[in-house]
Protein backbone atom coordinates (compact mmCIF):
# COMPACT_ATOMS: atom_id res chain seq x y z
CA UNK A 1 0.00 0.00 0.00
CA UNK A 2 1.82 3.40 -1.02
CA UNK A 3 2.41 5.88 1.65
CA UNK A 4 0.98 9.28 1.47
CA UNK A 5 3.18 11.74 0.20
CA UNK A 6 3.88 14.78 2.97
CA UNK A 7 4.70 18.57 1.91
CA UNK A 8 7.86 17.91 3.62
CA UNK A 9 9.27 14.99 1.38
CA UNK A 10 8.50 17.46 -1.57
CA UNK A 11 10.16 20.82 0.01
CA UNK A 12 12.04 20.38 3.44
CA UNK A 13 11.02 23.44 5.94
CA UNK A 14 14.16 24.44 5.29
CA UNK A 15 14.25 25.28 1.49
CA UNK A 16 12.16 27.52 -0.44
CA UNK A 17 12.38 25.71 -3.83
CA UNK A 18 13.41 22.91 -6.01
CA UNK A 19 14.28 21.73 -9.16
CA UNK A 20 11.91 18.99 -10.93
CA UNK A 21 12.81 17.75 -14.38
CA UNK A 22 14.38 21.62 -15.54
CA UNK A 23 11.41 23.37 -13.67
CA UNK A 24 12.07 25.77 -10.14
CA UNK A 25 9.08 25.54 -7.77
CA UNK A 26 9.22 27.61 -5.64
CA UNK A 27 7.21 27.29 -2.01
CA UNK A 28 3.88 28.74 -2.19
CA UNK A 29 3.40 28.04 -6.29
CA UNK A 30 0.19 26.23 -6.00
CA UNK A 31 -1.80 28.21 -3.35
CA UNK A 32 -0.40 31.39 -5.22
CA UNK A 33 -1.89 30.07 -8.27
CA UNK A 34 -5.48 28.83 -7.24
CA UNK A 35 -5.45 31.91 -5.63
CA UNK A 36 -5.09 34.04 -8.16
CA UNK A 37 -7.65 31.40 -10.31
CA UNK A 38 -10.29 32.79 -7.94
CA UNK A 39 -9.32 36.28 -8.25
CA UNK A 40 -10.02 35.96 -12.12
CA UNK A 41 -12.75 34.07 -11.96
CA UNK A 42 -14.24 36.68 -10.09
CA UNK A 43 -13.32 39.84 -12.14
CA UNK A 44 -15.77 41.47 -15.06
CA UNK A 45 -13.79 40.57 -18.18
CA UNK A 46 -12.98 44.22 -18.61
CA UNK A 47 -11.33 44.71 -15.50
CA UNK A 48 -8.50 46.61 -15.76
CA UNK A 49 -7.01 44.02 -13.07
CA UNK A 50 -6.85 40.92 -14.97
CA UNK A 51 -4.00 41.20 -17.22
CA UNK A 52 -1.49 41.32 -14.09
CA UNK A 53 -3.30 38.24 -12.44
CA UNK A 54 -3.18 36.29 -16.37
CA UNK A 55 0.16 37.25 -16.63
CA UNK A 56 1.44 35.76 -12.83
CA UNK A 57 -1.00 32.71 -13.97
CA UNK A 58 0.91 31.93 -16.80
CA UNK A 59 3.94 32.26 -14.76
CA UNK A 60 2.89 29.46 -13.12
CA UNK A 61 1.43 27.04 -15.83
CA UNK A 62 4.48 25.09 -16.17
CA UNK A 63 5.21 24.46 -12.32
CA UNK A 64 0.97 23.13 -12.60
CA UNK A 65 2.05 20.99 -15.45
CA UNK A 66 4.89 19.59 -13.63
CA UNK A 67 2.79 19.31 -10.87
CA UNK A 68 -0.06 17.19 -12.75
CA UNK A 69 -2.74 19.48 -11.76
CA UNK A 70 -3.95 19.66 -15.15
CA UNK A 71 -3.96 15.85 -15.57
CA UNK A 72 -6.08 15.79 -12.95
CA UNK A 73 -8.20 18.90 -12.87
CA UNK A 74 -10.60 20.01 -15.47
CA UNK A 75 -11.07 24.05 -15.51
CA UNK A 76 -14.98 25.04 -14.89
CA UNK A 77 -14.86 27.79 -16.57
CA UNK A 78 -13.58 28.18 -20.11
CA UNK A 79 -13.34 31.41 -20.59
CA UNK A 80 -10.51 31.31 -17.65
CA UNK A 81 -8.86 28.49 -19.04
CA UNK A 82 -8.57 30.37 -22.31
CA UNK A 83 -7.48 33.14 -20.86
CA UNK A 84 -4.19 31.66 -19.33
CA UNK A 85 -4.00 29.62 -22.59
CA UNK A 86 -4.26 26.13 -21.01
CA UNK A 87 -7.01 23.62 -22.78
CA UNK A 88 -10.19 23.29 -20.78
Amino acid sequence: MPEPVRPEHLLPDDQNFAQMNGVTIRKGTMGAFLANLRILSSLPSDSPEREAIIEQLKEGIPTMRENGLFELFAFRSPEVAEAIGVEP
